[in-house]
């Protein structure tokens, strides 16, 4: 099953991690191609 189609949205902003570290700019489309 493919729940993800589209190529994720150019946006940034504060994120907590998986491992609990707190990032202020995260932006989710350049962390998602590496």
């Amino acid at each position: 099953m493919v729940l993800v189609t589209r190529q994720a949205p150019d946006f940034t902003a504060a994120a907590v991690l998986g491992n609990g570290e707190i990032v202020e700019k995260f932006n989710f489309k350049t962390a998602h191609q590496r």
